[in-house]
């Protein structure tokens, strides 16, 4: 993923510059292809990292989760296509490759900037709160609301356009800068 001049400014920005390394991202190619049909079960699906709002998970009682590390990712796939929205929680994500699996199967996100730059996820991926864990429960309900109106179609496309080389490459780039 990165080339010879991202990879030499990594090395100068960074306090240690041993462990930039060429990486690349792996998002599994069949999610490219997948199908949209959507059969919602759930009206949240919650992926947790790091705790939830109790308040928002008991606001919406037709809700599923995984929690990190702890899933399949055909669990994973079958809980995005069956759910309305997504509540990514979590503080400790560089990137956020669960969200992008997320997103490209036109889940809508609401997500918050712990963890990851703000400008790791795309615009048209999501609605973004400034905190899942311990934030104002009314933002994270209208945030919900808000999601559950974005067109599935547009989600996808959104994250197609993010998953770009180029894209991705800009996005290390501008956070190896910032």
């Amino acid at each position: 993923m990165l080339d010879e001049v991202n990879i030499a400014l990594a090395k100068e920005h960074s306090t240690n510059p041993d462990n930039i390394r060429q990486v690349r991202h792996f998002m599994r190619p069949s999610l490219y292809e997948e199908p949209f049909q959507y059969n919602y079960k759930w009206d949240a699906f919650f992926h947790i990292k790091t705790p939830v709002n109790a308040r928002v998970v008991h606001h919406y009682q037709n809700h599923t989760a995984i929690h990190n590390g702890f899933y399949t990712f055909e669990e994973l796939k079958m809980k995005a296509q069956s759910s309305k929205v997504c509540i990514h929680s979590c503080s400790y994500d560089n990137y956020g490759l669960s969200a992008h699996e997320i997103s490209i199967l036109g889940c809508p996100m609401i997500y918050d900037d712990r963890g990851f730059k703000p400008s790791t996820i795309g615009e048209g991926m999501g609605v973004r709160v400034s905190n899942t864990e311990s934030g104002d429960v009314k933002e994270i309900i209208s945030a919900v609301e808000k999601a559950m109106t974005m067109d599935r179609k547009k989600v996808w496309e959104a994250s197609m356009e993010f998953q770009k080389p180029e894209t991705i490459k800009e996005i290390y780039r501008r956070a190896i800068l910032e």
